[in-house]
């Protein structure tokens, strides 16, 4: 079989299954008359659009990964465009911390953030098979496969990336400069 009849053929068998994933993904993120605007550069909105790409084409594990991409590099871009030298180094814990002081995003944000934080961690940075956070630990307390639970971990990746760029399109009108410049001085 050449290489261009294997894509053909793996695209007649998933074209269902991704049509349905495209049209969740489409709920999760509706079109909207003033757009949204995106901190950190080229790279955050690219990230933003390949986290919903890839769960659409059903690689997950890329889903969770550029979902989180995506909201590190915007907190980071719009601490940073605030005057927040220090933003270009910060961690996603420590983003998600100041996001919270700062008015960025809510309390119910901060403990989505941290929740996903730490998944992504267990996929992102090995996990002997005895830590709570492995495949296999996971596995048999939730009675799923790994494909279930993968899946499961994109789809909260995703929904917890709309929940704020849908509630929050806009980032930098909710920075408090005086909190910002109070902390440079510091």
């Amino acid at each position: 079989m050449t290489l261009e009849n294997w894509i053909r053929e793996a695209d007649d068998q998933t074209r269902h299954e991704r049509l349905a994933r495209a049209n969740e993904v489409s709920k999760l993120f509706p079109e909207t008359e003033m757009g949204r605007l995106f901190s950190g550069g080229e790279q955050t909105y690219r990230a933003f659009v390949e986290a919903q790409l890839t769960y659409i084409s059903g690689l997950y594990l890329s889903t969770i990964l550029m979902a989180l991409a995506a909201l590190e590099r915007h907190f980071a871009g719009a601490f940073y465009a605030s005057g927040l030298e220090a933003a270009k180094r910060m961690s996603f814990e420590n983003l998600s911390e100041r996001g919270q002081e700062t008015g960025l995003f809510s309390a119910d944000h901060a403990d989505d953030f941290e929740k996903f934080r730490v998944i992504r961690n267990s996929y992102a940075h090995f996990r002997e098979p005895a830590h709570e956070l492995s495949s296999i630990q996971r596995m048999i307390r939730e009675d799923a496969d790994f494909d279930t639970i993968l899946r499961g971990d994109a789809w909260d990746a995703l929904q917890i990336m709309a929940r704020y760029f849908n509630e929050y399109p806009y980032p930098w009108l909710r920075v408090e400069p005086q909190v910002l410049e109070a902390e440079k001085e510091n």
